[in-house]
């Protein structure tokens, strides 16, 4: 692990947005950080990113999550939809009941706000993507067995 390294921007080549792989090459750099950090890429109605922030840093295992400032700096630059990318430093790319939770939750408010979140992708050696593993999500208490993008369509308020 490279110590005390902090990537402040991750340069993004001119992408389409239309894949999980596509995504975690372009933040393989996260690898490499020995601290957890938190990614979202904010998008237009097209996948073209108009935001590509790192919102929060943490510590090993953990980075507090403040949903308020997710939406306001995806409201302020006009994005449609949403894509969270963050590392876990021990390597293990599964995610925890904590990432669980906080996916299930940037959903929730998205749909209320007509943001749709696309996926949520943990890097670690390597990349796990909510939407391709068609991870369980927890809503109003019960387990949902389906992706983010059908969970978004059934929701459509």
């Amino acid at each position: 692990m490279i110590q005390q390294l902090w990537i402040k921007e991750i340069k993004i080549s001119n992408i389409q947005i239309d894949s999980p792989k596509i995504i975690a090459q372009e933040f393989e750099k996260l690898k490499e950080i020995d601290q957890e950090t938190f990614w979202i890429l904010g998008l237009d109605s097209n996948n073209n990113i108009l935001l590509n922030e790192c919102l929060f840093k943490g510590g090993l295992d953990y980075a507090s999550i403040d949903f308020r400032l997710i939406f306001k700096r995806l409201i302020t630059v006009g994005a449609s939809s949403l894509v969270v990318i963050h590392n876990h430093p021990s390597g293990n790319q599964l995610p925890s009941h904590d990432d669980d939770l906080i996916t299930t939750k940037i959903i929730t408010i998205g749909v209320f706000l007509n943001i749709d979140m696309l996926d949520h992708i943990i890097i670690g050696e390597e990349f796990f993507s909510y939407n391709s593993s068609r991870k369980n999500i927890i809503v109003d208490g019960k387990e949902k067995g389906i992706c983010l993008l059908e969970y978004i369509n059934l929701m459509n308020i």
